[in-house]
């Protein structure tokens, strides 16, 4: 109802987001955050539909430009079927890591929003799987420095990595949904503004916040805490997905 059968998405507004990062173009969004899991937590409604927000509001003021957008996870229900319904169409392409012992997250999906599309047909503002490769940015950033991924402690798979870096360009500006222990390998990853956004959701027993812990190894990280409303269970995505009421 909400999603497939015309209802309001307006109650998925993030109001923690902060002001200060409405008025940035940002050239690459990695949705990787909350952590959308194990029937407990948020799930990444909000983080989704905060994303396309974002990305047509900054489309409709842009020439020539455009905006990539990395919805990691995306073998789960709620960030394939929530992002089709979101953003109305499938991905320009699909991910797929090597598998790795220990790691169970496996396809990342990209999307490629540009100025012309997002002024004609709003919500759509990107380019489908049938687009020609051609359409992917020419501005790289140093894929040399895949050697300093931090492969043995973060999740994505190197060719993720190199396809991010390569729709990324020198002095763009990359907005993260997340932190984790390659927060400090994307802070280098351009010279351009990099911020990150984590959930006040406490992941351990004892309460203790993963934004606590990762910015206590790295200080220097520009990142917020936001809080979502939403919850990761099956009520949820019956409501948003499903079309419950």
């Amino acid at each position: 109802k909400l999603v497939g059968g015309g209802g309001s998405q307006k109650h998925l507004k993030l109001e923690s987001f902060p002001d200060s990062l409405r008025g940035v173009f940002w050239d690459v969004v990695i949705v990787d955050a909350p952590l959308g899991c194990c029937n407990a937590g948020p799930g990444r409604y909000q983080s989704i539909y905060m994303t396309q927000q974002l990305v047509t509001h900054q489309m409709k003021d842009s020439v020539g430009r455009q905006t990539h957008v990395f919805v990691d996870d995306y073998e789960r229900s709620v960030e394939r079927d929530f992002s089709y319904h979101v953003f109305g169409k499938e991905p320009y392409e699909v991910l797929k890591r090597n598998a790795r012992e220990g790691v169970t997250a496996n396809e990342q999906a990209h999307f490629i929003f540009r100025e012309k599309d997002c002024i004609v047909t709003g919500m759509n503002c990107f380019f489908g799987s049938n687009r020609s490769r051609e359409n992917r940015s020419t501005h790289t950033t140093n894929v040399a420095s895949l050697n300093t991924f931090p492969t043995e402690r973060a999740q994505m798979g190197l060719n993720q990595v190199e396809t991010i870096l390569t729709a990324l360009p020198k002095d763009g500006n990359l907005l993260v949904w997340g932190l984790g222990h390659d927060s400090a390998f994307w802070d280098n990853a351009t010279s351009g503004r990099v911020v990150f956004l984590e959930d006040d959701f406490p992941q351990k027993k004892d309460g203790t916040l993963w934004y606590d812990e990762i910015m206590g190894q790295y200080p220097h990280l520009e990142s917020y805490k936001v809080h979502y409303t939403t919850k990761n269970n099956e009520e949820t995505y019956g409501k948003l997905v499903g079309g419950g009421g």
